[in-house]
């Protein structure tokens, strides 16, 4: 029999760069709601808390904007005795970084794309579901209750992309950081208390691809992520395919 493949799952994420601009379930489920589209009025401006060294830049200087994506399917798993699981997890940030190579403003969103399949190979959900990202869904991730700071997600995420604000690549790599992962920094880990190590290898990468795009000093930073799965398809003759 075909099967569907979950472990070998294919992720194809679009995130949109804006600087300068001033802005198991359920069959039919969709984190956006029914027919939701990409447009969702559910969908608002992320704003970043007060960064913990802000960068002062002279007026009209040059930024440079980076942008990385890391994902992992590690989570995912075959259907066995019970329905299997594919999921693309997603760690996406945004920079813009001055000519000393210094942190100015810094985005940090992520997306847990879960496609359930069953053990017949056919998916659970209709390939017209959009995944929404971490900082869309805020309390409704449900964090906060296990954080013991009582802090969401997206809490957490701002207040890491603020205290790398205003750091360099070297500096960023000099974040103490557990073996299992966690903020090895106590001021880092009062605001904290998700894993961090994924998410700095994360930032590096974006200060390391930073280029000069047309970003100047006062531009503001946006970040935009739409996740689909569309190309995906139910095993018959062939083996199926979950693609977030």
């Amino acid at each position: 029999m075909k099967r569907i493949f979950a472990t070998a799952l294919s992720l194809v994420l679009a995130a949109s760069l804006l600087a300068g601009c001033s802005s198991n379930l359920p069959k039919g489920y969709s984190p956006f709601g029914p027919q939701a589209s990409s447009g969702s009025e559910s969908q608002q401006p992320q704003e970043n808390p007060a960064p913990e060294n802000p960068v002062q830049v002279p007026a009209g200087a040059e930024l440079s904007t980076g942008l990385a994506v890391i994902n992992s399917v590690g989570s995912s798993k075959d259907a066995g005795d019970e329905d299997g699981l594919a999921q693309a997890d997603s760690n996406v940030v945004a920079v813009l970084v001055d000519a000393d190579g210094r942190i100015v403003d810094c985005k940090i969103d992520g997306v847990q794309a879960k496609i359930p399949f069953s053990k017949e190979g056919k998916l659970l959900v209709g390939t017209d579901t959009m995944f929404r990202t971490k900082q869309e869904l805020k309390e409704e991730y449900g964090m906060k209750k296990a954080s013991g700071i009582g802090r969401e997600w997206n809490e957490q995420a701002d207040a890491l992309a603020a205290y790398v604000t205003g750091k360099t690549l070297d500096e960023i790599r000099g974040i103490a950081v557990t073996e299992d992962g966690h903020a090895g920094d106590a001021e880092l880990a009062s605001s904290v208390t998700m894993s961090v190590g994924g998410w700095l290898e994360t930032v590096e990468k974006a200060v390391a691809n930073a280029k000069p795009m047309g970003a100047k000093a006062g531009d503001r930073l946006g970040l935009g992520i739409e996740t689909n799965m569309s190309k995906s398809t139910d095993a018959g003759d062939e083996d199926g395919l979950a693609q977030a």
